[in-house]
């Protein structure tokens, strides 16, 4: 795959899911203690999840606060988030894939390695990537993305563009494959991306003044029924999933904006 130095890459999320663990403290202090050197900044946050159960009294709605520990970089720019159902690896200064699925491992291989307190089954992997694509000065947006991705800016008098969203979804051997292109959005990264686990890293405070578009892709693989840690190797099914996503964003830009692109950063 060619190298761009000049990416427009602003977010990259790694993402493991397994069965709700009982005492998720345990698999969080499992973690901490092997990845603490490089992720020393510690917080804690709570998320609202609604919760619907069918009993002898009837249907029950009630929400439920999860929690989630994230552990960030000195820089906060790369942080591990453990949630009682999750292990994920998100960062704003990501340098290639190659890099992140390594840091990736790292994060997961001790809840691998343990067999008490780590993981045992394996639901799901993922993995999402979110581009800003801002035109240089005197370029135009439908330079960089091909007109059949790139939301449409009809000309109506009296009238100027908005904003704007595509959306397309595939079925791939491994999984299911989306790509979401958003002109000119409210912020940079999507409003469920905009967590106070990202807002704590100050990541995606910055918007484009002009045109620009935001692509959102993410790739995902699911195992029914789970399949046991130990057979699976984290490293090459994300190596895989990032391959349909470097293959759809290839398809979405424009040969001039690749060679913008492969230029090295001034």
């Amino acid at each position: 795959m060619t190298h761009l130095p000049n990416a427009p890459v602003q977010y990259v999320l790694g993402v493991l899911r397994f069965p709700r663990a009982s005492d998720p403290g345990k698999l969080v202090a499992l973690t901490q203690e092997h990845i603490r050197d490089k992720y020393p900044i510690s917080a804690e946050f709570a998320a609202p999840q609604i919760q619907v159960e069918m009993g002898p009294d009837g249907l029950r709605v009630e929400e439920q606060q999860l929690k989630f520990w994230q552990f960030s970089s000195l820089d906060k720019g790369w942080a591990v988030l453990i949630g009682s159902d999750m292990i994920a690896l998100h960062t704003a200064s990501y340098i290639d894939h190659d890099d992140f699925i390594r840091r990736f491992w790292e994060a997961l291989e001790p809840a691998f390695a343990d067999k008490v307190a780590g993981i045992q089954f394996v639901q799901a992997l993922a993995m999402r990537y979110v581009d800003v694509i801002e035109p240089n000065e005197g370029e135009t947006l439908d330079q960089y993305l091909v007109p059949s991705v790139l939301p449409s800016n009809i000309n109506i008098a009296g009238a100027e563009l908005d904003g704007g969203v595509m959306a397309t979804s595939y079925r791939t051997s491994s999984g299911n494959l989306r790509l979401q292109v958003l002109r000119r959005p409210p912020t940079v990264l999507p409003p469920e991306l905009m967590n106070p686990m990202t807002v704590s890293n100050n990541w995606g405070q910055s918007r484009p003044a002009g045109d620009f578009a935001v692509l959102d892709m993410d790739h995902g693989q699911g195992f029914e029924p789970l399949r046991a840690s130990k057979e699976v190797d984290v490293k090459a099914l994300m190596l895989n999933l990032h391959s349909k996503i470097r293959s759809i964003f290839d398809a979405a830009v424009t040969p001039h904006a690749m060679t913008v692109w492969k230029r090295d950063r001034a």
